[in-house]
């Protein structure tokens, strides 16, 4: 749980190697801007909301060097007023300062985003999380930007601790990755697509605390595993069907799971490249690894109990945001068992099964 404030700010450069950074420079190269500008809004504006706190208004500050045309800044601040209304907030104030500095001839940007919000009287409380209850996900627009580096590992072949901006072979966001609704879906388009605005879904379950213990955890998701582990209690276990990305593939946010699949076969061929991997198990061994590293199309976990999921489910219904149900939680086997996967079948649609 997030602590409880009224202000959530976010700086970004692009030209040092962070997640976010890396994810808003590889947005500059695909030739999607606009996405930053979402990122910057939508990214505090959820933070602050899981902390009881509605957003109202957003204010930023862009400095930029000379090689940032006035058309990509102009994409930005579309993107930006194009979050504030998906997070139904004001553009209080905006500020552009062409000061940034020159680096490699690289297109290279500072920005700055404050969200300023109001305390909801209602908070979250914490019930204790039993057997049968429910586990609930609220889909991701795309990759958490944790896990960005890995897949540009995974593409690139570079096996450094960090990858620098200027070390990107850029040509390799150009790569066909499998899409539900275009043969032209991209690395690039995947990797820098902006964070779901999840503001309005939690304020809209926050203002049902009268109905009791309608949540009973809920967490906003980097990578899955982790996310899973942080809300489900010792002596208990998450049991995860994996049969939700395929039943949610009629909705046009739920396309992730053949882009993981992609992801999975990827890393299979490169492991079998390796002596030390020239026989692996399964494709289970391989989403073990995109688990710890990628959301899986998974932006926020929520844990209820079973009478109350259906009553979680509509109310997300609204705000178009289609919620799937994840999995239970049940009595845990062992200690090492806490969370436990049903992985893809050949009964499955897929591209790479």
């Amino acid at each position: 749980m997030y602590p409880n404030f009224n202000q959530q700010t976010i700086t970004v450069t692009t030209n040092e190697p962070t997640d976010l950074g890396l994810k808003w420079l590889i947005a500059l190269h695909a030739e999607r801007p606009n996405r930053i500008g979402r990122d910057c809004t939508n990214i505090p504006a959820n933070r602050l909301a899981l902390a009881g706190v509605k957003p109202t208004g957003f204010e930023y500050s862009i400095h930029y060097n000379q090689k940032i045309s006035y058309q990509t800044l102009g994409d930005i601040i579309n993107g930006i007023d194009q979050g504030c209304r998906q997070s139904h907030m004001q553009l209080i104030k905006g500020t552009l300062i062409p000061d940034h500095p020159v680096s490699r001839n690289s297109p290279h940007f500072s920005l700055t985003g404050t969200v300023t919000g109001d305390p909801i009287e209602a908070q979250f409380d914490e019930w204790p999380i039993e057997p049968d209850d429910q586990i609930i996900g609220i889909p991701a627009h795309g990759p958490h930007a944790s896990g960005i580096f890995s897949a540009l590992q995974l593409f690139t072949g570079q096996e450094a601790d960090t990858i620098l901006p200027d070390q990107i072979d850029w040509t390799t966001l150009k790569e066909k990755l499998p899409h539900a609704r275009s043969r032209n879906y991209t690395l690039g388009h995947w990797l820098s697509r902006p964070t779901a605005p999840l503001a309005p879904v939690i304020q809209l379950l926050l203002l049902q605390k009268k109905r009791g213990p309608l949540i009973k955890a809920i967490h906003l998701v980097d990578n899955f595993k982790d996310s899973l582990s942080a809300i489900v209690p010792d002596g208990l276990s998450a049991s995860i069907q994996y049969d939700w990305q395929y039943s949610a593939s009629s909705n046009r946010k739920i396309q992730d799971i053949t882009t993981y699949d992609y992801l999975a076969d990827e890393t299979h061929k490169k492991l079998k490249e390796v002596t030390l991997y020239a026989s692996l198990p399964d494709k289970a061994f391989i989403y073990r690894l995109l688990e710890r590293q990628f959301n899986m199309g998974v932006g926020l976990l929520i844990v209820s109990s079973p009478e109350n999921a259906k009553i979680i489910l509509n109310i997300a219904q609204k705000l178009w945001r289609k919620p799937f149900s994840l999995g239970t939680i049940t009595a845990a086997s062992s200690k090492d068992n806490k969370i436990n996967f049903v992985y893809p079948s050949s009964e499955h649609p897929s591209y790479f099964v």
